[in-house]
């Protein structure tokens, strides 16, 4: 619920958080087909849980700049993990 919501109510409200959705709709897909083909997924998704977790954690404080900063860098991280 924390993500759409801020998905929902912060981003959606900004043309700089459209595109943002709008990239996500198109990267997610093919990360998490390349994160299930790579034999590695349950490696690659502990990895990640931690930084969700934080993301999360910034959004209940409101912390939006911080928690968008997280999430970006999450991206990018996982993209070179798997090499996407």
């Amino acid at each position: 619920m924390v993500l759409r919501s801020f998905r929902d109510n912060v981003l959606l409200k900004t043309s700089t958080g459209r595109r943002l959705v709008e990239e996500y709709y198109r990267i997610a897909p093919p990360i998490v087909e390349e994160i299930e083909r790579s034999g590695r997924s349950t490696e690659i998704l502990m990895a990640m849980w931690p930084r969700i977790q934080n993301v999360v954690m910034l959004l209940k404080e409101a912390r939006y700049h911080s928690a968008l900063a997280q999430y970006q860098t999450m991206v990018e991280l996982t993209r070179n993990e798997i090499e996407c």
